[in-house]
């Protein structure tokens, strides 16, 4: 088993004890970020990456166009990272 997937399952197991949240299985489309879900009726997704990996040109357009919709998205990875975040949102 992979790092980033060791650790997409255990922000997956945090996500979901405070919201929403679906893991992207197959994704139809290049681009397509890992996890999405809902928060405090904010909507967000995830990108999940091994450390040094880099966002692909296309997560970092998603990213941007969630971002301009008022929407969360982050790139992560660990979940330590998404406690921290989650955590400043009131």
């Amino acid at each position: 088993m992979r790092y980033e997937s060791q650790e997409q399952k255990k922000i997956l197991e945090y996500l979901r004890t405070i919201s929403y949240v679906r893991k992207v299985i197959v994704a139809n489309e290049s681009g397509t970020l890992d996890i999405f879900g809902c928060y405090k009726g904010l909507f967000y997704a995830v990108e999940v990456k091994r450390e040094g990996e880099k966002a692909t040109a296309l997560q970092l357009i998603n990213i941007r166009q969630i971002q301009e919709h008022g929407g969360i998205a982050l790139i992560v990875t660990n979940v330590e990272q998404v406690k921290k975040f989650f955590a400043t949102i009131a």
